[in-house]
């Protein structure tokens, strides 16, 4: 009778993963039956280097890694032993996963699994939880110049500067930040930048003190986008 780690089953049901939403554009996402079991195994993966015994050995499975059997995923996965082998040959294709297979069990390690399960906190966070894990998505800059183009995200830069101007709501009304922050976030044609972004130079502070300079003068910031048009020439 085959000896399995005792605590692997324990273990793989407390704590938590990491799962980017970029999964939705692998693959793995459009078979329900695939997510669940590509899920399950990284739930499955030591978080942390062990040691088990297994068949009388006793075998080190690292971080990232599972001992484990096609007869024991087949349970697992309640699929057949030639659908796991199907499954673990695609991962195996793809570069998700490796295998180191014996008569009496196999070694499968989930490749990068230390990017994208990083236990330390980080100002990054992972691109994918799939093959290109490897690839962080850096925080994005609050700057004006070429830099803008290593986040395509225009939703997540936007919130990057409205985060930027609302620290300054103690200082100004908030119905000025918010008229200040839909004009300077306007898209242009291409939807691929900002107002702000295509501006030569950019200092938060000095254009929400011009700003308010430019309001009604009641506090209220009440058109003021519409003021600062008069004043500047520009539209929209």
């Amino acid at each position: 009778m085959k000896q399995w780690p005792v605590g692997e089953m324990m273990e793989k049901n407390r704590g938590w993963i990491k799962l980017h939403r970029d999964i939705r554009k692998h693959w793995v996402f459009d078979n329900a039956e695939y997510l669940k079991a590509w899920i399950t195994l990284i739930i499955m993966a030591n978080h942390k280097t062990k040691k088990w015994l297994v068949n009388g050995n006793l075998v080190s499975i690292k971080r990232g890694q599972i001992v484990t059997s096609s007869d024991k995923l087949s349970v697992e996965f309640m699929w057949s032993r030639s659908k796991v082998r199907h499954f673990l040959k695609l991962l195996k294709k793809d570069s998700m996963i490796s295998l180191d297979s014996n008569h009496n069990y196999t070694h499968l390690t989930i490749c990068n699994y230390e990017t994208y399960q990083n236990e330390q906190p980080t100002e990054r966070t992972t691109e994918r939880t799939t093959k290109d894990q490897s690839k962080a998505n850096r925080k994005p800059q609050l700057k004006n110049d070429k830099n803008v183009n290593n986040d395509k995200n225009v939703n997540t830069r936007r919130e990057k500067f409205e985060l930027e101007v609302l620290q300054y709501k103690e200082t100004y009304p908030e119905m000025m930040l918010g008229d200040f922050i839909s004009y300077w976030t306007e898209l242009n044609r291409s939807k691929t930048k900002m107002k702000y972004e295509l501006q030569n130079t950019w200092e938060t502070s000095k254009r929400l003190s011009n700003w308010a300079r430019r309001s009604t003068g009641d506090g209220s910031g009440k058109n003021a986008a519409d003021i600062f048009k008069q004043f500047t020439g520009k539209g929209n």
